[in-house]
């Protein structure tokens, strides 16, 4: 028999304990969860965050190394200033003060400068890392969306977490079938660690897998192009979060680096009205192809990345042989020669148009200092889109699929 001492302790324990219980709050659902988390955003003033992206390349199930790695770093503040930048694999740094933005491109060693678009997720230059920016991700909540229409099965684990000590609850689900598109990739995952408290998102963690075109020139002497397909798993970590940080009051001024050409963005304004001749020496008006959507490469025969994009674009256009949308190229070569012995290696069959000589002048507009670039034209003859880095069949086939979408261009900038 319990004697009568510890009788009295363990009926006032389990008092306690039931008293306790019942007090408890009842665990919330995942969409409960999720609806504190956008509330939480919406409130937001400012936000800091670091970002480390690492991109693990196969090649006909070879393993490439070492992986690619990045880390990104940006501040944002309510409703239109955002520092971006991006270090390593494709840098590039972006700063819109809400009255213009300017997007750095190393690799072409220009500032371009335009007009912030009516939502900070569409800058264009964030196409360089755009595997941060699928599934549950800040800017976008943020900007008001609904983050249970960014993942898809959306569950809650049973146990929390702790991420530097905050109490959070953890959530995981599927990107859906239109983020998967827009990173080209086969299936991804997401899982993110919300506070307890503030519901924030204090930590997440995005793994990407997709399958991707890499035309590669031959190195050695006589060696044909080849086209191969890479398998890259991209695992994107939000590590550092900072709310309503105190900013100081030049924040997001930004002066472009020295030495970097300033290029006033021409998106949203049309091509310039010439008339370019074919192989044959006939002219070519652009005008021919209103009504159409154009995909034009402009590219040099010494210039190796214009090598690995005639294959894309050629590739493209055998994949989407489509009568109301035009795809050609046109050669900076002062000389056809040379750019037609560079069509035949690359077994290239797209009409290409000569653009060197003095003719480059009457299109200086296009700033086609650097190479390749290619456009994009709606059918009224607007530039909607200008890649001007190396891009793969699937990322060609989403900015093609934007333009023909009819989705609104940002207004350029004028000239600073």
């Amino acid at each position: 028999m319990m004697p009568r001492r510890a009788l009295t302790r363990w009926v006032w324990g389990a008092a306690l304990l039931a008293g306790l219980a019942g007090c408890a709050k009842p665990r919330p659902s995942a969409d409960q969860v999720l609806a504190r988390l956008s509330q939480a955003y919406r409130n937001l003033k400012t936000l800091r965050e670091q970002v480390e992206v690492n991109v693990q390349t196969a090649i006909q199930g070879e393993v490439v190394a070492p992986p690619q790695d990045m880390k990104l770093s940006w501040t944002f503040a309510q409703p239109d200033k955002i520092h971006y930048e991006v270090s390593g694999y494709r840098a590039v740094t972006v700063a819109a003060d809400g009255k213009k933005a300017y997007t750095v491109l190393p690799e072409a060693l220009e500032c371009v400068v335009s007009n912030p678009p009516a939502k900070l997720s569409d800058l264009p230059s964030l196409q360089y890392a755009t595997a941060a920016m699928v599934g549950i991700n800040e800017l976008r909540l943020l900007e008001g969306s609904d983050p249970r229409r960014l993942l898809s099965h959306i569950r809650m684990a049973p146990q929390e977490s702790r991420v530097r000590g905050v109490p959070c609850y953890v959530l995981s689900g599927d990107l859906p079938a239109e983020a998967l598109r827009e990173v080209g990739a086969t299936q991804g995952s997401q899982r993110i660690w919300v506070g307890r408290g503030d519901y924030l998102i204090h930590r997440s963690l995005t793994k990407v897998h997709r399958t991707t075109t890499a035309p590669i020139v031959g190195r050695r002497p006589g060696a044909g192009p080849q086209i191969t397909e890479r398998d890259e798993i991209a695992r994107v970590e939000v590590v550092r979060v900072e709310p309503n940080v105190a900013l100081p009051a030049n924040a997001f001024s930004y002066t472009p680096p020295t030495g970097y050409r300033i290029v006033t963005d021409i998106r949203g304004k049309p091509f310039p009205a010439v008339a370019l001749p074919d192989l044959q020496g006939r002219p070519v008006s652009f005008e021919r192809y209103r009504g159409k959507t154009v995909v034009l490469l402009f590219w040099a025969s010494w210039d190796l990345g214009s090598m690995n994009q005639l294959l894309v674009v050629q590739r493209f256009r055998n994949e989407h042989p489509d009568r109301d949308l035009v795809v050609l190229t046109a050669s900076l070569d002062v000389d056809k020669a040379p750019a037609e012995a560079a069509l035949r290696t690359q077994k290239v069959t797209l009409p290409t148009l000569m653009a060197g000589g003095d003719l480059e002048k009457r299109i200086a507009a296009l700033d086609l200092v650097s190479l390749p670039k290619i456009f994009l034209l709606d059918q009224k003859g607007t530039i909607r889109d200008v890649i001007s880095s190396q891009i793969s069949l699937q990322e060609l086939v989403q900015a093609v699929r934007a333009v023909r979408s009819g989705e609104p261009v940002a207004t350029p900038a004028e000239s600073p």
